[in-house]
């Protein structure tokens, strides 16, 4: 069962964020921070699996709740408020509107997996972004995965599989960043 916080957004509003503890008991000390999509909040089964799942691989992984959804509203907010939390490339089917001017300042080590039909943001669009970005980004690919990484039907491998995957990639990916750091 994950363990509930409220985590200040702005001086006026706070949200709901569920801290999913690491099954291992020497977890590397490392957190993943996890944002939901439009159409879900942090309670949804693709959130609640894929946090659940990475704790039992040895990871912290913590997952909150946009402003409007904690407020129980179906409209994401506008993009200000959308951005004080977390937010993606661009919008779906406007990718000269990228949102990643931030990304620069970020001077931590960074993994982005996209699925390779993402309508928000494509690899292929994401590559020259992170090219340039201090330390180097890291780039998972899902195969065939959309948004959300869903395969289409008939993919030769199943969701479930395609899930297990990124999870394993992310904590491979965040115990080696462990590593690295402790060894500075």
């Amino acid at each position: 069962m994950p363990e509930s916080l409220r985590v200040g957004v702005s001086p006026q509003q706070t949200t709901t964020a569920l801290v999913y503890h690491a099954a291992a008991k020497n977890p590397p000390g490392v957190t993943l921070i996890l944002g939901h999509g439009a159409g879900a909040s942090q309670t949804s089964s693709f959130m609640t699996s894929f946090a659940s799942g990475l704790a039992d691989r040895g990871i912290d992984a913590i997952t909150f709740n946009f402003l409007y959804s904690e407020q129980g509203r179906r409209l994401p907010d506008p993009n200000d408020r959308l951005e004080a939390c977390w937010y993606p490339l661009h919008p779906p089917g406007k990718p000269d509107r990228f949102r990643s001017a931030h990304l620069p300042d970020v001077k931590a080590p960074m993994l982005f997996v996209q699925g390779s039909r993402d309508a928000f943001g494509t690899p292929d669009e994401l590559r020259p972004i992170i090219a340039p970005l201090e330390p180097p980004a890291d780039l998972y690919i899902v195969e065939g995965g959309d948004h959300s990484f869903k395969v289409r039907k008939g993919a030769a491998v199943s969701q479930d599989d395609v899930h297990r995957a990124i999870q394993d990639h992310i904590a491979a990916w965040l115990r080696k960043i462990a590593v690295v750091r402790r060894a500075r």
